[in-house]
């Protein structure tokens, strides 16, 4: 008679087998696991295992986590339209898990708001100290 040893807890259930950083699984035991962003190559993700949703996914680094601004966050519609879109041009996402709220800036760039992407050079004569609200100094 063959002895097997129980497999060990792991958080979501009964023998629930995390997935691999870049996938998530809502449920636990042997549902398969489903890419956090299917635009982007799998190889080389960010962050730890175990995600169970999609709001809990990382973008790699060079890139940053965005999503429908009208929708509410952690709402459905919001996890539904979360993407990794490339980094905007004055921004830094030489990390991974950079998000549209907290997207950090150049010095010398500025963006209207916390939800967009779009990233503007600051006009002549007037400096940006950059950072995530990265707004222009004004004398």
């Amino acid at each position: 008679m063959v002895h097997h040893r129980p497999r060990p807890l792991l958080p979501g259930g009964p023998h629930a087998a995390p997935c691999a950083p870049g996938a998530y699984k809502p449920a636990a035991g042997d549902v398969a696991c489903t890419p956090c962003f299917n635009d982007l190559d799998q190889g080389g993700w960010p962050g730890a295992t175990g995600k169970v949703s999609r709001g809990e996914c990382e973008c790699p680094s060079r890139h940053v986590r965005t999503h429908d601004t009208s929708a509410a966050i952690g709402s459905s519609e919001w996890e539904a339209s979360l993407s990794c879109v490339a980094c905007p041009e004055g921004a830094n996402c030489s990390v991974h898990g950079v998000t549209l709220e907290g997207l950090p800036l150049m010095s010398g760039y500025w963006r209207v708001d916390s939800w967009s992407t779009n990233v503007r050079m600051c006009p002549a004569g007037r400096p940006c100290v950059g950072g995530a609200a990265g707004a222009c100094l004004v004398d």
